[in-house]
């Protein structure tokens, strides 16, 4: 497995793969108001990828101040961004927040920094070890320096590669004679039966999004070359 091969998969992903943490831009549609359903999306604690407690939202307030609003300037219903509005503390202005969620919940990024809703990692599927909400840097420190890494984020192993977004990981790339899942042991040249049978699934795998597991998780194989199982969250 080449390098080059690597980034020619990466090229090919890059117009595939559309993370939920990212928006687009409809520069001349109407802001629309997200409250409704952004404010009961992001309801919990909060904790950021360490474990430490960050923040808590209860009801319609954001650590105890007033969520006034939330709006979509980029006028979509279907991604799950909003700005909002915090009230000011002691008479001072109100305050902005750039706020992203997964509709499963588990995750939300807060001006570009990912917050998980358990104090510690919950995943259902890795590979070497590595898992999806994993810290980039702890990603790093497991499987070392890589081959090759990329402006967006993108880092290629020998034997996988790994996607992440705001220094979390979001996605793992597993090329023929690669790395393999490390619940099921199963990689590229595993028989169709054998991921049915490992993940529950009522058709085989391939160039289609199968949901695994209670996390959000979802495996598919990617008809490139070479072959490429990709482990990714629902939201993508």
């Amino acid at each position: 497995m080449t390098i080059r091969t690597f980034s020619r998969i990466f090229s090919v992903l890059a117009a595939v793969l559309i993370f939920s943490f990212g928006a687009t831009s409809f520069a001349s549609m109407p802001a629309v108001d997200r409250f409704e359903d952004a404010v009961p999306a992001i309801q919990g604690t909060w904790y950021d990828l360490d474990g430490n407690e960050a923040f808590v939202i209860v009801g319609d307030s954001f650590n105890g101040r007033k969520i006034l609003s939330a709006i979509n300037k980029l006028g979509s219903t279907r991604n799950h961004s909003a700005e909002f509005c915090i009230e000011g503390e002691n008479g001072e202005e109100p305050s902005y927040l750039d706020i992203v969620w997964m509709s499963n919940g588990r995750f939300i990024m807060v001006d570009g920094i990912n917050y998980r809703s358990t104090k510690e990692p919950t995943y259902f599927e890795s590979a070497r070890g590595v898992f999806l909400g994993m810290k980039q840097e702890d990603m790093l420190a497991l499987l070392g320096e890589p081959t090759k890494s990329e402006a967006n984020c993108n880092f290629v192993f020998p034997d996988m590669s790994v996607k992440t977004v705001g220094g979390m990981v979001h996605a793992i790339f597993l090329p023929s004679g690669g790395a393999r899942l490390d619940g099921s042991g199963l990689g590229t040249d595993s028989a169709p039966e054998d991921f049915m049978a490992a993940y529950g699934l009522d058709e085989p795998l391939g160039n289609k999004n199968r949901e695994i597991g209670t996390c959000g998780e979802k495996l598919k194989l990617l008809n490139i070359r070479p072959k490429t199982i990709l482990l990714s969250f629902s939201d993508t």
